[in-house]
């Protein structure tokens, strides 16, 4: 258990591992040898769990249904089709650049004699094989996977299907782990962080360094919030960033030799998003943001450190410093559910007021222009994050900046710099809130609790609901 949050159980990294294998990434290339590589990598699974010290039964014919319907809707999260449809995948499928639609080199075009097992025994090989507890195995199992290579090429450049040739079979995996093992005996739901600010940040710049030290301080940050979820619940939970691209994850996360320039790069967004179980999402959103303000205080703790040591500070200003610092930081959580149950979902979307997204087509409908009316969980994926980017948008412009602690007067929310005039006897934290409620459009924020000023927990079923938007840490 860390930071409260109630430890996964045993059975969701099962699940996990299970939907990064199975079947193989080379089922569609060469779907004739399947079931031998199928019960290899069946065996390679039972050896791993069973080093880890888990007792594990076969899979069940119940929970392959399930793995099935997280990659059905993956595919339908991703692609305009039906997943169900048959995907045979011909040599001639190739891989397509997600933006222009241009062909990318594949490795597989011309298939040559052997070339499949060949890649398949390479690909064996460099799975991890002695981890000291599941959940560590199930991460680098991840890693390796989304890393693999085959003899001559990646196997990131294989496409998933013949109906998703802008996305490769890895980042597929990736994304049907996450959902079959957020749905053990859950319900799966998009967490979404933002760590801020940014815009304080660039105006204390005063050079070209200090801009670049910003950028990366909020990069650092956010990598400390990753790495969190990343723990608890698996990088194949993150949609993005994508950690075995990332040289911080990789060297933190992994434990892999990378250039100790490319730390410096940091190349990472000041958010997340994630796909965990409904349940944990609130209390994972919370132990993501206590490990940011640490790693700020820790970073603080330093600075303060080398001003006193050099002389440049006197015990005067460490009172202030340490409200600011308490202070300083702002974090926005989306929790947004997504029902595996259709009715559900649908009734989700149009009580948020939201139109209900179209298809998936049938492939054979597509040419007429069909709308499908029964309507695929996979396909709600964009209206649901959309709803979700909104939403976070939303809040951050309705959001009051949090003065630090001793200061009595409320901070302009267009310029966080101006603070309020006339006796606060007469305008107070009631009159702010007041002013603040009149020009919002979006629900309440929710402090998460027992967290310092700063946090702002916004669940998304709270979107439509028009109300005054509370001070951040009031109750």
């Amino acid at each position: 258990m860390t930071n409260n949050v109630p430890a996964l159980a045993g059975e969701v990294w099962i699940r996990k591992a299970r939907a990064l294998l199975l079947p193989s990434p080379f089922y569609a290339l060469d779907p004739a040898g399947e079931p031998v590589r199928a019960e290899r990598l069946r065996k390679y699974l039972a050896q791993c769990f069973h080093r880890c010290g888990v007792a594990v039964l076969d899979e069940s014919e119940e929970d392959q249904k399930a793995r099935q319907q997280a990659a059905n809707d993956g595919y339908e999260a991703e692609v305009h089709f039906r997943a169900h449809v048959q995907q045979k995948q011909s040599a001639s499928v190739s891989l397509k650049h997600p933006l222009s639609a241009e062909q990318q080199a594949d490795p597989y075009v011309h298939l040559e004699s052997g070339q499949v097992q060949e890649d398949f025994e390479k690909f064996l090989r460099e799975l991890p094989q002695i981890d000291s507890d599941l959940s560590s195995f199930v991460r680098n199992l991840w890693f390796a996977v989304m890393t693999a290579q085959g003899v001559k090429h990646s196997l990131s450049r294989v496409p998933g299907s013949v109906l998703m040739p802008d996305h490769s079979v890895l980042a597929h995996r990736s994304l049907t782990a996450a959902l079959h093992g957020a749905r053990e005996r859950d319900q799966a739901a998009l967490l979404y962080l933002h760590v801020g600010p940014v815009q304080s940040f660039i105006q204390a710049a005063r050079r070209t360094d200090d801009l670049w030290t910003s950028s990366f301080t909020i990069a650092f940050l956010t990598d400390i919030a990753v790495e969190t979820v990343a723990k608890l619940v698996g990088p194949d939970a993150l949609v993005f960033p994508d950690l075995a691209q990332l040289p911080l994850a990789q060297k933190r996360l992994f434990q892999q030799v990378v250039e100790p320039e490319s730390l410096t790069h940091s190349s990472l967004a000041n958010k997340l998003l994630a796909i965990v179980p409904l349940s944990h999402a609130a209390k994972i959103a919370e132990a993501a943001t206590t490990a940011v303000h640490a790693e700020w205080k820790t970073m603080a703790c330093a600075a303060k450190q080398e001003l006193t040591r050099a002389g440049k500070a006197n015990s005067d200003l460490w009172a202030k410093w340490d409200e600011q610092i308490s202070s300083h930081l702002d974090m926005d959580v989306v929790i947004q559910p997504w029902p595996q149950d259709k009715s559900k979902l649908s009734k989700l979307i149009t009580d948020s007021g939201l139109e209900l997204p179209y298809g998936p087509l049938p492939v054979d409908a597509v040419d007429r222009n069909e709308e499908d009316p029964n309507k695929q969980v996979g396909v709600f994926y964009g209206t649901l994050f959309n709803h979700s980017h909104r939403l976070m948008a939303a809040h951050r412009r309705a959001q009051t900046p949090q003065s630090a602690a001793g200061d009595s007067r409320p901070k302009c929310v267009q310029c966080v710099r101006r603070e309020q005039m006339g006796p606060i006897a007469v305008l107070g934290s009631q009159g702010l809130e007041i002013a603040v409620g009149a020009h919002a459009n979006v629900g309440r924020v929710v402090p998460l609790v027992g967290q310092a000023p700063g946090h702002r927990h916004a669940p998304a079923q709270h979107a439509q609901a028009v109300g005054p938007v509370r001070e951040v840490g009031k109750g």
